[in-house]
């Protein structure tokens, strides 16, 4: 299922008067501030990205850029499985957004892929979800 935030869909943003740039927004509902304040597992999928994108198209903000390219690579993990090419097919999304976008996935993907660190005893599954757990 793909988090879209407080709005699902283009409409319902326009309509509540959140098309156009995020800086137009009250600052309590900016994805960025709302991170500042609240901290990244506040945020819906679609706000963590556009705080990636950083600004949208001329007549969408970066969070409805950001709900458009989960909707059709449906999710995140089918944004981790998608090349340059196909991501660009999304309007608003260019080879550099594309590129920033797949040097995030791929951090992501390293800081799991890391070992653990030496001297740390696994014992069972609740110690490698406290390792883990703070990524």
């Amino acid at each position: 299922m793909v988090t879209t935030g407080q709005f699902r869909s283009a409409k319902e943003m326009q309509r509540k008067g959140k098309a156009g740039g995020i800086s137009r927004w009250p600052e309590s509902e900016r994805p960025r501030e709302r991170l500042f304040r609240e901290g990244p597992e506040a945020l819906s999928d679609a706000q963590l990205l556009a705080i990636l994108l950083r600004i949208g198209r001329p007549d969408s903000s970066a969070v409805q850029v950001a709900m458009d390219l989960l909707k059709q690579v449906e999710g995140l993990q089918g944004l981790a499985n998608r090349g340059i090419d196909e991501l660009c097919r999304v309007p608003g999304v260019g080879p550099a957004k594309a590129a920033q976008l797949r040097a995030a996935i791929e951090l992501g993907k390293r800081v799991l892929a890391a070992p653990l660190s030496t001297g740390v005893r696994v014992g069972s599954s609740a110690d490698l979800f406290k390792h883990y757990y703070p990524l």
